[in-house]
């Protein structure tokens, strides 16, 4: 049984594409705040179809609706259904498919607990060391409140929604 090892190659906290051994095999398109269209080997590209709060609820092909999703507030997926191969799902993060844990750059999230599976790396600089004295919960998700909240790095919960002025600065 031989082992294939898969790359990925990273572009501003994205992954812009997914080689496995010397053949590239997928290659993602990123705009507006992340992935947008995804290129998996020769077939028509996908094209992710994101809510207000960035989750994937539907994917398109040549202008049809392949997949689509339904999530709860906190990311666990309630509905699944199409065919096509697309790992960005809640928040628009990339989904484990073993896991099911959703890989938000310095630590995993598991949407079936609300939760992430480790503590807070960075935590300890900003509280007390010890979590019994400080009251803060070193696993916790967004505040607990992921419908004002996101947190793409795994380390800090900030606001989904931005002023006008903030989005403008984004396009000069």
């Amino acid at each position: 049984m031989g082992l294939v090892t898969t790359h990925y190659y990273w572009d501003r906290g994205y992954t812009v594409n997914e080689s496995k051994g010397t053949s590239f095999t997928a290659k993602n398109t990123i705009g507006n705040g992340g992935i947008v269209s995804r290129k998996v080997g020769t077939a028509a590209p996908l094209y992710l179809m994101k809510d207000v709060h960035g989750d994937t609820t539907a994917v398109l092909q040549n202008g049809a609706t392949v997949r689509t999703y339904d999530y709860d507030v906190f990311g666990k997926q309630l509905t699944n259904s199409g065919t096509a191969d697309n790992p960005y799902r809640y928040c628009g993060e990339y989904i484990d498919g073993e896991t099911g844990f959703i890989y938000l750059r310095n630590r995993y999230y598991d949407p079936g607990i609300g939760r992430f599976i480790s503590e807070d790396p960075g935590i300890g600089r900003f509280i007390s060391e010890d979590p019994a004295k400080s009251g803060s919960n070193w696993y916790v998700y967004c505040e607990n409140n992921p419908l004002k909240f996101v947190d793409p790095s795994g380390l800090v919960a900030g606001e989904k929604f931005r002023t006008l002025q903030e989005l403008s600065n984004d396009w000069g």
